[in-house]
Protein backbone atom coordinates (compact mmCIF):
# COMPACT_ATOMS: atom_id res chain seq x y z
CA UNK A 1 0.00 0.00 0.00
CA UNK A 2 1.58 3.30 -1.00
CA UNK A 3 1.59 6.39 1.13
CA UNK A 4 -1.08 8.99 0.51
CA UNK A 5 -2.23 12.10 2.27
CA UNK A 6 -5.82 13.01 3.03
CA UNK A 7 -7.13 16.30 4.33
CA UNK A 8 -9.47 17.17 7.17
CA UNK A 9 -13.21 16.76 6.73
CA UNK A 10 -13.89 20.43 7.32
CA UNK A 11 -11.46 21.38 4.57
CA UNK A 12 -12.89 18.88 2.12
CA UNK A 13 -16.34 20.33 2.72
CA UNK A 14 -15.01 23.64 1.39
CA UNK A 15 -13.50 21.72 -1.57
CA UNK A 16 -12.09 24.80 -3.26
CA UNK A 17 -8.48 25.75 -2.51
CA UNK A 18 -7.98 24.75 1.13
CA UNK A 19 -5.44 21.92 0.55
CA UNK A 20 -2.97 23.99 -1.47
CA UNK A 21 -0.08 22.43 0.49
CA UNK A 22 -0.98 18.94 -0.79
CA UNK A 23 -1.28 19.56 -4.54
CA UNK A 24 1.89 18.61 -6.37
CA UNK A 25 4.47 15.90 -5.78
CA UNK A 26 5.90 14.14 -2.73
CA UNK A 27 8.90 11.84 -2.55
CA UNK A 28 10.14 9.12 -0.25
CA UNK A 29 13.66 7.73 -0.61
CA UNK A 30 14.77 4.72 1.44
CA UNK A 31 18.03 3.27 0.22
CA UNK A 32 17.57 2.13 -3.38
CA UNK A 33 13.77 2.41 -3.14
CA UNK A 34 12.00 5.60 -4.24
CA UNK A 35 8.28 6.40 -4.09
CA UNK A 36 6.84 9.43 -5.91
CA UNK A 37 3.23 10.58 -5.40
CA UNK A 38 1.43 13.14 -7.57
CA UNK A 39 -1.77 14.89 -6.49
CA UNK A 40 -4.35 17.13 -8.08
CA UNK A 41 -5.90 19.99 -6.17
CA UNK A 42 -9.30 19.11 -4.63
CA UNK A 43 -12.30 19.67 -6.87
CA UNK A 44 -15.83 18.31 -6.87
CA UNK A 45 -15.41 16.95 -3.35
CA UNK A 46 -12.55 14.58 -4.13
CA UNK A 47 -8.81 14.36 -4.68
CA UNK A 48 -7.07 12.17 -7.24
CA UNK A 49 -3.63 10.72 -6.63
CA UNK A 50 -1.16 8.35 -8.21
CA UNK A 51 2.03 6.79 -6.92
CA UNK A 52 4.97 4.97 -8.43
CA UNK A 53 7.70 3.02 -6.64
CA UNK A 54 11.09 2.27 -8.20
CA UNK A 55 13.82 -0.02 -6.87
CA UNK A 56 17.24 0.59 -8.40
CA UNK A 57 15.46 2.62 -11.06
CA UNK A 58 13.14 -0.24 -12.11
CA UNK A 59 9.36 -0.15 -11.61
CA UNK A 60 8.28 -2.19 -8.59
CA UNK A 61 4.65 -1.09 -8.11
CA UNK A 62 2.16 1.68 -8.83
CA UNK A 63 -1.19 2.76 -7.46
CA UNK A 64 -4.20 4.96 -8.14
CA UNK A 65 -5.97 6.60 -5.21
CA UNK A 66 -9.23 8.49 -4.66
CA UNK A 67 -10.00 10.42 -1.48
CA UNK A 68 -13.67 11.39 -1.29
CA UNK A 69 -16.00 12.87 1.31
CA UNK A 70 -18.92 10.51 1.88
CA UNK A 71 -21.40 10.63 4.74
CA UNK A 72 -19.28 13.00 6.80
CA UNK A 73 -16.20 10.77 6.54
CA UNK A 74 -13.16 10.59 4.31
CA UNK A 75 -13.20 7.45 2.19
CA UNK A 76 -9.76 6.54 0.95
CA UNK A 77 -9.85 4.05 -1.94
CA UNK A 78 -6.63 2.55 -3.23
CA UNK A 79 -6.12 0.46 -6.34
CA UNK A 80 -2.60 -0.95 -6.12
CA UNK A 81 -1.01 -2.80 -9.03
CA UNK A 82 -1.65 -6.53 -8.83
CA UNK A 83 -4.05 -6.24 -5.86
CA UNK A 84 -7.75 -5.68 -5.34
CA UNK A 85 -9.19 -2.23 -4.72
CA UNK A 86 -9.67 -1.48 -1.02
CA UNK A 87 -11.43 1.35 0.80
CA UNK A 88 -10.65 2.78 4.26
CA UNK A 89 -12.86 5.15 6.27
CA UNK A 90 -11.65 7.92 8.54
CA UNK A 91 -11.86 7.46 12.32
CA UNK A 92 -10.05 10.66 13.35
CA UNK A 93 -9.35 13.88 11.47
CA UNK A 94 -7.63 17.08 12.69
CA UNK A 95 -6.02 20.06 11.00
CA UNK A 96 -2.67 18.27 10.99
CA UNK A 97 -3.43 14.53 11.03
CA UNK A 98 -5.90 11.86 10.04
CA UNK A 99 -6.52 8.15 10.55
CA UNK A 100 -8.37 5.78 8.22
CA UNK A 101 -9.22 2.16 8.99
CA UNK A 102 -10.47 -1.05 7.44
CA UNK A 103 -10.30 -3.81 10.04
CA UNK A 104 -11.36 -6.41 7.47
CA UNK A 105 -8.24 -5.80 5.38
CA UNK A 106 -5.18 -8.01 5.92
CA UNK A 107 -2.46 -5.34 6.04
CA UNK A 108 -2.49 -2.50 6.67
CA UNK A 109 -5.69 -2.08 8.64
CA UNK A 110 -4.91 1.44 9.77
CA UNK A 111 -3.15 4.37 8.06
CA UNK A 112 -2.15 7.46 10.05
CA UNK A 113 -0.75 10.68 8.58
CA UNK A 114 0.83 13.57 10.47
CA UNK A 115 1.77 16.78 8.71
CA UNK A 116 5.17 18.24 9.63
CA UNK A 117 5.60 21.85 8.60
CA UNK A 118 4.86 22.90 5.04
CA UNK A 119 7.03 20.48 3.10
CA UNK A 120 7.11 17.15 4.92
CA UNK A 121 4.89 14.53 6.49
CA UNK A 122 5.12 11.28 8.43
CA UNK A 123 2.86 8.37 7.52
CA UNK A 124 2.37 5.26 9.63
CA UNK A 125 0.73 1.99 8.62
CA UNK A 126 -0.40 -0.56 11.20
CA UNK A 127 -1.87 -4.03 11.21
CA UNK A 128 -1.50 -7.53 12.61
CA UNK A 129 1.73 -9.51 12.33
CA UNK A 130 1.69 -13.28 11.75
CA UNK A 131 1.95 -13.89 15.50
CA UNK A 132 -1.09 -11.70 16.18
CA UNK A 133 0.74 -8.70 17.58
CA UNK A 134 0.35 -5.24 16.09
CA UNK A 135 3.19 -4.10 13.87
CA UNK A 136 3.74 -0.68 12.38
CA UNK A 137 6.04 1.16 9.98
CA UNK A 138 6.78 4.90 9.74
CA UNK A 139 7.57 6.69 6.48
CA UNK A 140 8.85 10.22 5.88
CA UNK A 141 7.99 12.12 2.69
CA UNK A 142 9.07 15.54 1.47
CA UNK A 143 7.65 17.85 -1.15
CA UNK A 144 9.61 17.71 -4.41
CA UNK A 145 9.56 19.05 -7.94
CA UNK A 146 7.16 17.41 -10.40
CA UNK A 147 9.15 18.20 -13.54
CA UNK A 148 12.04 15.83 -12.94
CA UNK A 149 14.57 18.66 -13.20
CA UNK A 150 17.14 19.68 -10.59
CA UNK A 151 15.09 21.89 -8.29
CA UNK A 152 14.99 22.71 -4.62
CA UNK A 153 15.20 19.03 -3.79
CA UNK A 154 16.01 15.97 -5.83
CA UNK A 155 18.57 13.40 -6.88
CA UNK A 156 21.52 13.17 -9.22
CA UNK A 157 22.75 9.84 -10.54
CA UNK A 158 26.45 9.06 -10.40
CA UNK A 159 28.41 7.33 -13.14
CA UNK A 160 27.98 4.01 -11.31
CA UNK A 161 24.19 4.46 -11.06
CA UNK A 162 23.90 5.52 -7.41
CA UNK A 163 21.32 8.21 -6.68
CA UNK A 164 22.50 11.03 -4.40
CA UNK A 165 19.88 13.11 -2.58
CA UNK A 166 20.27 16.89 -2.30
CA UNK A 167 18.23 19.79 -0.97
CA UNK A 168 18.77 23.49 -1.66
CA UNK A 169 17.93 26.16 0.93
CA UNK A 170 18.13 29.86 0.12
CA UNK A 171 19.18 31.71 -3.03
CA UNK A 172 22.09 33.80 -4.16
CA UNK A 173 25.45 33.81 -5.90
CA UNK A 174 27.30 32.31 -2.91
CA UNK A 175 26.97 28.52 -2.76
CA UNK A 176 27.83 26.44 0.30
CA UNK A 177 27.96 22.64 0.05
CA UNK A 178 27.15 20.65 3.22
CA UNK A 179 27.40 16.84 3.29
CA UNK A 180 25.27 14.64 5.60
CA UNK A 181 22.16 16.76 5.27
CA UNK A 182 20.34 14.05 7.21
CA UNK A 183 21.97 15.52 10.33
CA UNK A 184 22.69 19.11 9.35
CA UNK A 185 19.76 20.44 7.29
CA UNK A 186 17.77 21.71 10.26
CA UNK A 187 20.83 22.48 12.40
CA UNK A 188 22.56 24.69 9.82
CA UNK A 189 19.58 26.26 8.02
CA UNK A 190 20.16 29.49 10.03
CA UNK A 191 23.20 30.03 7.77
CA UNK A 192 20.90 30.62 4.79
CA UNK A 193 20.56 34.35 4.18
CA UNK A 194 20.08 36.73 1.23
CA UNK A 195 22.79 36.14 -1.32
CA UNK A 196 23.65 32.63 -0.09
CA UNK A 197 22.29 29.21 -0.91
CA UNK A 198 23.05 26.05 1.02
CA UNK A 199 23.21 22.73 -0.84
CA UNK A 200 22.80 19.84 1.58
CA UNK A 201 23.37 16.32 0.33
CA UNK A 202 23.52 12.79 1.67
CA UNK A 203 26.56 10.75 0.59
CA UNK A 204 26.01 7.27 -0.80
CA UNK A 205 24.87 4.73 1.79
CA UNK A 206 23.63 7.57 4.03
CA UNK A 207 20.22 9.09 4.68
CA UNK A 208 18.06 9.36 1.57
CA UNK A 209 20.73 8.46 -0.99
CA UNK A 210 21.20 5.11 -2.70
CA UNK A 211 23.65 2.46 -1.56
CA UNK A 212 25.59 0.95 -4.42
CA UNK A 213 28.14 -1.83 -4.04
CA UNK A 214 30.05 -1.97 -0.77
CA UNK A 215 33.23 -2.61 -2.74
CA UNK A 216 32.88 0.99 -4.00
CA UNK A 217 32.45 2.48 -0.52
CA UNK A 218 35.79 4.27 -0.49
CA UNK A 219 37.17 7.75 0.15
CA UNK A 220 38.04 8.13 -3.55
CA UNK A 221 34.44 7.33 -4.47
CA UNK A 222 33.10 9.89 -1.98
CA UNK A 223 35.28 12.60 -3.51
CA UNK A 224 34.19 11.62 -7.02
CA UNK A 225 30.53 11.71 -5.95
CA UNK A 226 30.81 15.28 -4.67
CA UNK A 227 32.50 16.37 -7.89
CA UNK A 228 29.67 14.81 -9.92
CA UNK A 229 27.06 16.50 -7.72
CA UNK A 230 28.81 19.85 -8.25
CA UNK A 231 28.83 19.35 -12.02
CA UNK A 232 25.20 18.18 -12.16
CA UNK A 233 24.02 21.25 -10.24
CA UNK A 234 26.21 23.49 -12.45
CA UNK A 235 28.15 24.95 -9.53
CA UNK A 236 31.38 26.62 -10.61
CA UNK A 237 32.95 27.42 -7.23
CA UNK A 238 31.68 26.86 -3.72
CA UNK A 239 32.41 27.06 -0.03
CA UNK A 240 32.22 23.80 1.93
CA UNK A 241 31.22 22.95 5.49
CA UNK A 242 32.37 19.50 6.62
CA UNK A 243 31.38 18.09 10.01
CA UNK A 244 32.90 15.16 11.91
CA UNK A 245 34.45 12.61 9.52
CA UNK A 246 33.32 14.79 6.62
CA UNK A 247 35.52 17.56 8.01
CA UNK A 248 38.45 15.46 6.88
CA UNK A 249 36.80 14.24 3.66
CA UNK A 250 35.98 17.77 2.53
CA UNK A 251 39.61 18.73 3.13
CA UNK A 252 40.62 15.90 0.79
CA UNK A 253 38.15 17.15 -1.82
CA UNK A 254 39.73 20.62 -1.47
CA UNK A 255 43.21 19.15 -1.91
CA UNK A 256 42.14 17.41 -5.12
CA UNK A 257 39.94 20.22 -6.52
CA UNK A 258 41.42 23.47 -5.17
CA UNK A 259 40.07 25.49 -8.08
CA UNK A 260 36.48 24.62 -7.06
CA UNK A 261 36.60 25.66 -3.40
CA UNK A 262 36.52 29.26 -2.13
CA UNK A 263 36.82 28.47 1.60
CA UNK A 264 36.46 25.50 3.90
CA UNK A 265 34.86 25.22 7.36
CA UNK A 266 35.74 22.06 9.30
CA UNK A 267 33.47 21.42 12.27
CA UNK A 268 34.54 18.85 14.89
CA UNK A 269 36.78 17.18 12.28
CA UNK A 270 38.66 13.95 12.77
CA UNK A 271 42.44 14.60 12.84
CA UNK A 272 44.40 15.04 9.60
CA UNK A 273 46.54 12.01 10.50
CA UNK A 274 45.56 8.60 11.85
CA UNK A 275 48.60 8.71 14.13
CA UNK A 276 47.18 11.70 16.01
CA UNK A 277 43.98 9.80 16.67
CA UNK A 278 45.90 6.81 18.00
CA UNK A 279 48.24 8.82 20.22
CA UNK A 280 45.29 10.71 21.72
CA UNK A 281 43.59 7.48 22.71
CA UNK A 282 40.99 7.39 19.94
CA UNK A 283 37.40 8.63 20.19
CA UNK A 284 36.67 9.63 23.78
CA UNK A 285 32.91 9.32 23.34
CA UNK A 286 33.10 5.56 23.85
CA UNK A 287 34.15 6.09 27.47
CA UNK A 288 31.05 8.23 28.05
CA UNK A 289 28.64 5.59 26.76
CA UNK A 290 26.95 2.99 28.95
CA UNK A 291 28.46 -0.12 27.38
CA UNK A 292 26.52 -2.44 29.71
CA UNK A 293 23.24 -0.92 28.52
CA UNK A 294 24.39 -1.27 24.90
CA UNK A 295 25.21 -4.94 25.48
CA UNK A 296 21.79 -5.49 27.04
CA UNK A 297 20.14 -3.82 24.06
CA UNK A 298 22.05 -6.07 21.70
CA UNK A 299 20.83 -9.13 23.61
CA UNK A 300 17.24 -7.90 23.31
CA UNK A 301 17.75 -7.41 19.58
CA UNK A 302 19.16 -10.90 19.11
CA UNK A 303 16.29 -12.35 21.13
CA UNK A 304 13.88 -10.94 18.56
CA UNK A 305 12.35 -8.12 20.60
CA UNK A 306 12.51 -5.78 17.59
CA UNK A 307 11.36 -8.36 15.03
CA UNK A 308 8.05 -6.63 14.29
CA UNK A 309 10.00 -3.53 13.33
CA UNK A 310 12.15 -5.50 10.94
CA UNK A 311 15.05 -4.84 13.31
CA UNK A 312 15.21 -1.34 11.87
CA UNK A 313 13.92 1.99 13.06
CA UNK A 314 12.98 1.07 16.65
CA UNK A 315 16.30 -0.66 17.29
CA UNK A 316 18.16 2.26 15.69
CA UNK A 317 16.36 4.74 17.95
CA UNK A 318 17.05 2.63 21.02
CA UNK A 319 20.77 2.71 20.19
CA UNK A 320 20.67 6.45 19.55
CA UNK A 321 19.15 7.05 22.98
CA UNK A 322 22.15 5.30 24.53
CA UNK A 323 24.92 6.71 22.33
CA UNK A 324 23.84 10.24 21.34
CA UNK A 325 24.27 11.87 24.81
CA UNK A 326 28.03 11.22 24.63
CA UNK A 327 28.19 13.88 21.90
CA UNK A 328 27.27 16.62 24.37
CA UNK A 329 28.34 18.33 27.55
CA UNK A 330 24.62 18.88 28.16
CA UNK A 331 23.12 15.47 27.25
CA UNK A 332 19.57 16.87 27.14
CA UNK A 333 20.50 18.54 23.85
CA UNK A 334 20.65 15.12 22.20
CA UNK A 335 16.88 15.39 21.80
CA UNK A 336 17.44 18.21 19.27
CA UNK A 337 19.43 16.04 16.87
CA UNK A 338 17.26 15.03 13.89
CA UNK A 339 15.78 11.54 13.90
CA UNK A 340 18.07 9.92 11.33
CA UNK A 341 16.57 6.49 12.06
CA UNK A 342 13.73 7.44 9.69
CA UNK A 343 15.97 6.22 6.87
CA UNK A 344 16.93 2.58 6.38
CA UNK A 345 20.50 3.52 5.52
CA UNK A 346 21.01 4.59 9.14
CA UNK A 347 19.75 1.35 10.66
CA UNK A 348 22.60 -0.58 12.31
CA UNK A 349 22.13 -3.55 9.98
CA UNK A 350 22.96 -1.26 7.02
CA UNK A 351 25.27 1.37 8.51
CA UNK A 352 27.60 -1.14 10.16
CA UNK A 353 28.55 -2.97 6.93
CA UNK A 354 29.01 0.39 5.19
CA UNK A 355 31.55 1.63 7.73
CA UNK A 356 33.24 -1.79 7.79
CA UNK A 357 33.81 -1.36 4.04
CA UNK A 358 34.61 2.37 4.03
CA UNK A 359 37.02 2.88 6.94
CA UNK A 360 39.76 0.54 5.63
CA UNK A 361 39.90 2.69 2.48
CA UNK A 362 41.36 5.53 4.58
CA UNK A 363 44.50 3.56 5.41
CA UNK A 364 47.13 5.08 7.70
CA UNK A 365 46.30 8.54 6.41
CA UNK A 366 48.22 11.80 6.92
CA UNK A 367 47.00 14.79 4.93
CA UNK A 368 49.19 17.49 6.52
CA UNK A 369 51.75 17.79 3.73
CA UNK A 370 49.06 18.05 1.07
CA UNK A 371 46.82 20.48 2.97
CA UNK A 372 49.87 22.73 3.30
CA UNK A 373 49.63 23.36 -0.44
CA UNK A 374 46.04 24.62 -0.13
CA UNK A 375 45.95 28.41 0.05
CA UNK A 376 42.21 29.05 0.50
CA UNK A 377 40.98 30.28 3.92
CA UNK A 378 40.04 27.50 6.36
CA UNK A 379 38.18 27.76 9.65
CA UNK A 380 38.27 24.87 12.12
CA UNK A 381 35.65 24.87 14.90
CA UNK A 382 35.99 22.35 17.71
CA UNK A 383 34.31 21.77 21.05
CA UNK A 384 36.84 21.56 23.86
CA UNK A 385 34.90 18.68 25.41
CA UNK A 386 34.41 16.77 22.15
CA UNK A 387 35.41 13.11 22.21
CA UNK A 388 37.24 13.73 18.92
CA UNK A 389 40.72 14.84 20.09
CA UNK A 390 41.32 18.59 20.18
CA UNK A 391 44.91 17.80 19.18
CA UNK A 392 43.55 16.88 15.76
CA UNK A 393 41.83 20.24 15.33
CA UNK A 394 45.06 22.00 16.27
CA UNK A 395 46.96 19.88 13.73
CA UNK A 396 44.65 21.12 10.96
CA UNK A 397 45.77 24.74 11.53
CA UNK A 398 49.29 24.71 13.05
CA UNK A 399 51.78 26.12 10.59
CA UNK A 400 49.13 27.08 8.04
CA UNK A 401 48.70 30.90 7.78
CA UNK A 402 45.37 30.62 5.92
CA UNK A 403 43.80 28.47 8.66
CA UNK A 404 42.52 29.43 12.10
CA UNK A 405 41.03 27.50 15.01
CA UNK A 406 38.03 28.43 17.14
CA UNK A 407 37.64 26.32 20.30
CA UNK A 408 34.22 26.53 21.95
CA UNK A 409 33.46 25.51 25.52
CA UNK A 410 31.49 23.96 26.98
CA UNK A 411 30.78 22.07 23.76
CA UNK A 412 31.04 18.55 22.39
CA UNK A 413 30.53 17.16 18.91
CA UNK A 414 27.63 19.50 18.01
CA UNK A 415 29.01 22.99 18.75
CA UNK A 416 26.22 24.53 16.66
CA UNK A 417 23.77 23.31 19.32
CA UNK A 418 25.80 23.92 22.48
CA UNK A 419 27.36 27.29 21.54
CA UNK A 420 25.08 28.55 18.76
CA UNK A 421 25.78 32.29 19.10
CA UNK A 422 29.54 31.92 18.79
CA UNK A 423 29.28 29.20 16.16
CA UNK A 424 26.99 31.03 13.72
CA UNK A 425 28.74 34.37 14.22
CA UNK A 426 32.08 32.76 13.33
CA UNK A 427 30.78 30.98 10.23
CA UNK A 428 28.75 33.94 8.96
CA UNK A 429 31.72 36.31 9.19
CA UNK A 430 34.29 33.88 7.83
Amino acid sequence: MSLVLALPVALMAQAVSAPAWLAGCWQLQAGNRETMEMWTAPAGGLMLGASRTLVNGALREYEQIVIKLEGGKLVYTASPSGQRTTSFSSTAVTDSSFTVENLQHDFPQRIIYRRRGTDSLIARIEGPSPDGRTRGFDYAMRRTSCDGQAGREGYITTDDSVRLYYRIVGDGPETVIVPVGLYLETLLEPLARPGRRLVFYDPRHRGRSGRGELSRATLDRQIADLEQLRAALKIDRMAIIGWSGYGMEMAVYTIRHPDRVTRLVQVAPVPPAARIFREAGGDGRAARTDTAALAALERRFRAGEFATDGGGAAYCRARERLTAPANFVDPTLAARVPDVCRWENEWPANLGPYFDAFLPSLGDFDWRDQIARVSIPRLVIHGREDGIPLAGARAWVEGFPAARLLVLSPAGHFPMLERPAEFFAAVNTF
